[in-house]
Order: C-alpha cells, then structure tokens, then sequence
C-alpha cells in the first residue's frame, strides 16, 4: 500500500545513490516512509536476514558465502572510486591504478617518486569493512602482491568519507566513492589513467 515503511540497511559507501533511491521512491509514493538506516555492509545484510530491514544496500558484490546464505544482489549503478588529497597538496599529475595500488602497499613512499614536491606520502586507510577498500582485491593490481598496506598508512577506525578528508593534511592520500567527493570543495580528486 501507499503508507507503507520500507526499511534500507545500508553501508557508508552506498549513501549517495541510497538518497538518490529514496527521493525517487517518495515521489512515486508520497504517503510511504522510506526508513534508512547506515550499517557495515555484512550487519546490513543480517538486518535482512533477521527481518530488521526489508533490503539492504551495500557498496560491493555479494561474497561467495553469502550468496550461499541465499541473498540475491540487483545492481542498480556502479560506482567509481576517487583517489583524494587535501587543496593544500601540492600534487597535481596523473597517477596510474598500478602506482596507487604501491602507495596502498607502502611501495612508493615519496611525492617525488610519482612527480610530486618531495615529502612522505601518508596513506589515510578506511577500515576493513569498509566496501571500497573490500573490493580492491578484485583489481589485478592489488593481487600482484599480498593485500596490506605498509608502514605509510594509518587506518581509520570509523567507515567515514568526512573522517578521511579530515585526516588528509599536506601529504595524506585516500579513496572514497566518486559520487561522495565530486562536487567538494575542501578535496581535491587526483586524476587517474585506468591502466594496468
């Protein structure tokens, strides 16, 4: 019916098209409550199992054992990840998903290595569950070694865009979903060549 609630469980890193379904759903249905509640990915998707949510909406692929469980996944977009420093960075070239991924390992520890001002790079890490960060290992890139970052980074404790581009200063670098960076002043998106 029209009054009806539905109930998203959703991760951080879903937020923006989450908002996106939810303004979309209360125009076609203005008498309905459209409930959103903001979960790790995996306690999203218990939500479901449990009956708490009706749907939940989460930022990366079902694993293997999940699908076991019996969830099903529909794909409503995919999102592109950003690779993010402060303004106050000086860093203005192109790096490639391959370079990323040796910042993220610890590999490549200097500015100056990638054509940027010499200073250390700070690898600003979300937490492991955070859905980004979750489905790096499918990239060729982060398989070509052991998943983990070096010594360079510090890792989050909360799953939070705002926390990371707080935590970015003159030489930080982090990832978040583009859709969640793109029209933000106070970060800067490092352009990147999708080549392997």
């Amino acid at each position: 019916s029209e009054d009806a609630a539905v109930r998203i469980a959703t991760s951080n890193s879903a937020d923006s098209i989450n908002n996106s379904l939810k303004d979309s759903f209360a125009t076609k249905y203005p008498q309905a409550e459209v409930n959103i509640e903001t979960q790790d990915s995996g306690v999203a998707l218990e939500s479901v199992a449990n009956g708490q949510a009706d749907l939940a909406a989460i930022g990366r692929n079902l694993t293997a054992e999940e699908k076991a469980q019996g969830f099903a996944s529909v794909t409503v977009s995919r999102e592109k990840i950003a690779v993010i420093v402060s303004p106050e960075n000086s860093y203005d070239g192109n790096l490639t998903i391959g370079q990323f991924a040796q910042i993220f390992r610890g590999e490549i520890t200097d500015w100056a290595d990638i054509g940027g001002t010499p200073g250390a790079i700070e690898l600003v890490d979300l937490p492991e569950n955070n859905d980004t960060r979750q489905a790096f290992p499918n990239y060729p890139v982060f398989q070509a070694a052991e998943f983990a970052t070096g010594d360079t980074a510090t890792q989050l404790e909360q799953d939070s865009t705002e926390a990371a581009i707080e935590q970015l200063g003159e030489n930080g670098i982090s990832y978040a979903v583009a859709n969640d960076v793109t029209n933000r002043d106070d970060v800067k998106i490092v352009t990147m060549h999708q080549t392997q």
